[in-house]
C-alpha cells in the first residue's frame, strides 16, 4: 500500500508540474514552438525505462507505437517474430491478409512485406486496409516486381552470352495478368500477375495517393561483395510503394 500511495503522490507531483511548465513554455515561446517538445517526454520516458527499470527496447517504441498487430498465415513466421520481437504491446495473429478486417481497431501504418503477388483478390484487400486506416494513414508494402511476376514459362527468363553471362531478360505475357507458377525452393508456387498500371489504379480508385515508388537495386558497395547481383539493372527484383489514405 505504501508503495501505491508513493507512486500516486509521484504522479499528481509531475502532474502539477508539468501543467505549470507547460503553460510558462506556452507564454514564453508560444504554442507551436512548444508542442514541437511534447515527443521527447517520450523518448525521456522510454530510454528511462530501459536503463533504470531494465524494460524492453524496441523499434516500436522508439517510432511511438502504442500498439502492434502482427498477422501471417504460418505458425513458424509467427513463432520467429514472437522469439525476436516480443513486447506486450505487440500481438500476434495467425490470419490471411485477405481477413485483415478481424483485426480489431484502426491504425496508423499498415505494412505488408513480399505477400500481395500471392493474394488473388488484391482490391478486396486494398479496399479492406483502407477501411482499417485512420485518417492520414499510411499503407506500405513491397512485393514481386511485375516484371518477375509476368514470368509462366515456355521461354528461358534470360538471355546470355556465349560465356553464359545475362545479356538481358526475355519478357513475355505481360498484358496477360492472372495465375502464374514458379519454382521458389520448390516446385509450383502459386502467385498473380498484375500490371503496374493494375497495382496503381487499384490503389487510386481506392482512395489511396501514391507518395512514392521504389524499385531498388544495388549500390556499388553490394555489388563489390556480390557481383551477381548485377542483373538486378536488367530486371528489379522487388516492387515498394508508399501510399496514403
Amino acid at each position: 500500500m505504501g508503495f501505491l500511495i508513493s507512486v500516486l503522490y509521484q504522479g499528481v507531483r509531475c502532474s502539477i508540474l508539468a501543467f505549470f511548465l507547460s503553460n510558462h513554455a506556452i507564454a514564453k515561446i508560444g504554442v507551436n514552438r512548444t508542442s514541437s517538445f511534447i515527443g521527447v517526454a517520450t523518448v525521456v520516458s522510454i530510454v528511462a525505462g530501459a536503463l533504470l527499470l531494465k524494460e524492453p527496447f524496441t523499434i516500436w517504441q522508439v517510432i511511438g507505437a502504442s500498439k502492434v498487430v502482427g498477422i501471417d498465415i504460418s505458425e513458424k513466421m509467427l513463432e520467429v517474430a514472437k522469439k525476436e520481437h516480443s513486447n506486450p504491446a505487440i500481438t500476434y495473429m495467425l490470419l490471411p491478409i485477405e481477413d485483415i478486417e478481424e483485426v480489431e481497431g484502426k491504425f496508423d501504418v499498415v505494412i505488408s512485406s513480399l505477400a500481395f503477388h500471392y493474394v488473388e483478390d488484391f482490391e478486396g484487400v486494398v479496399k479492406k486496409i483502407y477501411d482499417k486506416l485512420d485518417t492520414d494513414g499510411s499503407f506500405i508494402f513491397s512485393q514481386e516486381n511485375p516484371i518477375g511476376t509476368t514470368y509462366c514459362g515456355g521461354i528461358p527468363r534470360w538471355t546470355k552470352d556465349e560465356n553464359g553471362k545475362k545479356i538481358y531478360a526475355n519478357l513475355a505475357n505481360y498484358a496477360r495478368e492472372g495465375e502464374r507458377e514458379s519454382e521458389w525452393f520448390v516446385e509450383g508456387i502459386k502467385k498473380y500477375h498484375r500490371m503496374f498500371s493494375t497495382i496503381i489504379n487499384t490503389l487510386t480508385e481506392n482512395g489511396f495517393i501514391i507518395e512514392k515508388m521504389i524499385e531498388p537495386i544495388p549500390t556499388d558497395e553490394i555489388l563489390e561483395r556480390f557481383p551477381d547481383q548485377e542483373d538486378i539493372f536488367h530486371k528489379p527484383d522487388f516492387l515498394l510503394i508508399k501510399a496514403k489514405k
